[in-house]
């Protein structure tokens, strides 16, 4: 079996000298994160690894899950920011086997879309919004459209 946690980033500022790739989480965004992640932490996850888009936002908001989850292994992947379905699937079906429980942190639009394609159920991720999807076999290779069940989502 397999999960597959996706956070979309925390609120973030509204522009950066280094222009959309660089803006930081706002105050409430790292509010709304830790939030989150007491939610996380009340579930007992086991999550092994993440993997997070290399924007500022997105390697902020993996930061501090990766701190209250005590997950030490943690890796960039610059094809999350602003990735679709068809770049996303392929992040995640190229995930080593190794893993059970990943988390990837990224970006809206395409975070709720490839959610929704993967469980079947329509998704919305807002700023800060996590879900976290089941999928009844043992290979990420085997993830496709309808696949994952959704066993949670974060609080609005």
């Amino acid at each position: 079996m397999k999960q597959l946690l996706l956070v979309r980033h925390g609120k973030a500022a509204d522009d950066s000298p280094q222009g959309d790739f660089g803006r930081e989480l706002k105050k409430s965004g790292v509010a709304d994160v830790e939030q989150v992640s007491t939610q996380l932490k009340a579930k007992n996850l086991n999550i092994e690894t993440i993997i997070t888009s290399d924007a500022a936002r997105a390697k902020a908001t993996a930061r501090i899950i990766a701190d209250h989850l005590n997950i030490s292994n943690t890796a960039e992947d610059h094809r999350i920011y602003e990735a679709g379905d068809n770049t996303l699937l392929k992040i995640i079906t190229s995930i080593d086997e190794q893993y059970h429980s990943v988390m990837l942190a990224g970006h809206n639009p395409g975070f709720s879309s490839i959610a929704t394609y993967l469980s079947g159920q329509f998704i919305n991720l807002h700023t800060s919004g996590a879900v976290l999807l089941q999928f009844d076999f043992d290979s990420w290779q085997e993830v496709s459209a309808s696949t994952g069940r959704i066993v949670w989502e974060s609080e609005s």
